[in-house]
């Protein structure tokens, strides 16, 4: 009797572990279901993004250290990369970080990435640019205390196939509004110190012809009011289908509603106008020679890869800043010694960058 009530015991006890171990299965695959009924009509590459817990629940920022390197700095750059897909970054995108801590050295420069890291190849640029800083993309700290925190919850732009450009058009906005500084798009090359541009908040301008603004550079103070009234429009009329809407479409309308102009570009260009009480008064649009130089059009494109083409240096005189457009010039590569005006702006102001991609005998992709 003994016997069989120690084997009774053996079996009860045994019973106790496996029932945990049947609760847990159970449980996660009822999580597992839901998680694929959800995303079933989904587009693969927003599934892969959206199942990738480390990005939505990544336990490895420190925001709060964040919050206190950026709110003593003398003024802050930021530059955003949302694309899951990418590892590295790329060389086009080195020289854009490397000449902004270059050539803003009072500044500190804040690199926002999901996934993409420096390579070991490339880790020196941290260790000789005291001044930059790679964080880990935490969308729920990063919206945190901006009116786009109910937008990110709401997993409207988990669904969308333009993620990556729709979270970098919101999180620019929220930076700026938390922190105070200048966002700059990672397909640029800057040239000059944005030092003497802290005195106005403003939009980068795109081009005077086209009448169009452009929000891959751009300089608010911290808490500025507009950056707040843009950001409860952002999330009241986000469109997940569309590529731009979000974006400069939504800029323009939201800058000519807050300011209450007929026309933003008479009013802003000439800001003698306006009164000194006027809420828009510490608003600019900056000239398209500042940080768009070269239009987005073939021609303008090819005037900055072509080869032998340092004719075309002078249209840069007064920029303070080079967009290439990267979504349209992505294919282009360019070599060492080609001398276009892209290899003279990289060798100028992205010198390690520049050498490392001499001494590896690669290109600029």
């Amino acid at each position: 009797m003994a016997l069989k009530a120690t084997n009774l015991n053996l079996e009860i006890n045994k019973i106790k572990h496996i029932i945990p171990l049947i609760l847990k299965f159970i449980i996660v695959s009822y999580i597992t279901i839901s998680i694929f009924n959800f995303t079933k009509n989904i587009p693969n590459e927003t599934k892969e993004f959206l199942l990738n817990r480390e990005f939505q629940y990544s336990n490895d920022s420190n925001y709060e250290l964040l919050t206190n390197l950026a709110l003593s700095s003398e003024y802050n750059i930021f530059f955003i990369e949302t694309n899951y897909n990418r590892s590295e970054f790329s060389t086009k995108q080195l020289c854009a970080i490397e000449s902004a801590a270059r050539t803003n050295p009072k500044s500190k420069v804040f690199v926002f990435s999901v996934k993409a890291q420096f390579s070991k190849d490339n880790l020196d640029l941290i260790e000789n640019y005291l001044n930059l800083f790679l964080v880990k993309f935490d969308p729920l700290e990063l919206f945190r205390d901006t009116p786009l925190l109910v937008w990110w919850k709401k997993g409207e732009v988990l669904k969308s196939p333009h993620i990556t450009v729709h979270l970098s058009d919101a999180a620019r906005y929220a930076l700026l509004y938390k922190y105070g500084g200048f966002y700059s798009d990672l397909d640029t090359i800057a040239m000059k110190s944005f030092e003497t541009l802290r005195n106005k908040s403003g939009a980068g301008y795109l081009n005077e012809t086209w009448n169009s603004l452009g929000n891959g550079f751009l300089h608010f103070s911290r808490r500025h009011p507009f950056l707040e009234f843009l950001m409860k429009r952002f999330e009241l009329k986000y469109v997940s289908g569309k590529w731009g809407k979000n974006g400069p479409a939504l800029l323009i309308e939201s800058l000519a509603t807050y300011c209450e102009f007929s026309n933003i570009y008479k009013s802003l260009m000439n800001q003698t106008s306006l009164s000194i009480k006027h809420k828009c008064n510490d608003l600019v649009i900056f000239p398209g020679k500042f940080f768009y130089p070269f239009t987005y059009r073939y021609f303008g494109i090819k005037k900055l890869f072509a080869r032998n083409a340092s004719k075309n240096i002078s249209e840069i005189i007064e920029s303070y800043s080079t967009h290439f457009y990267g979504g349209l010039s992505s294919k282009i590569q360019v070599s060492i010694n080609d001398f276009s005006v892209y290899e003279y702006l990289a060798a100028q102001n992205c010198l390690k960058t520049y050498d490392f991609v001499k001494d590896k005998k690669i290109k600029f992709f």
